[in-house]
């Protein structure tokens, strides 16, 4: 690992730093909520667990593991915060992919 990886590596935190900052609002939608709440936790199972307590349901009823996937490969679904769109898919396509860490 040379200083240029170093750089990169720490400039990539500080994006994730300055998004997990960003709060869940009322006037999120459920999308981005469920964005959001991917990033901080990084599980689609407990995202989806905390959609349910949130009252959320889709299609009449509870979000499971495999909604919250969808949501978050679905390239049709609009979230105001791009950065935090691509950083989202990055981390989950990491997991995905059998890695824990997407740096």
């Amino acid at each position: 690992m040379n200083i240029d990886d170093i750089n990169k590596k720490v400039k990539e935190l500080n994006k994730l730093k300055k998004l997990l900052k960003i709060p869940i609002t009322e006037n999120d939608t459920q999308e981005e909520i469920i964005y959001k709440k991917y990033l901080e936790i990084e599980s689609v199972t407990k995202v989806a667990k905390y959609v349910n307590q949130l009252g959320y349901r889709i299609n009449n009823r509870k979000y499971i593991a495999n909604d919250i996937s969808s949501i978050i490969v679905d390239k049709e679904i609009v979230i105001k915060n791009n950065e935090l769109r691509q950083i989202v898919n990055k981390i989950f396509m990491s997991h995905k992919k059998g890695k824990r860490v997407f740096l």
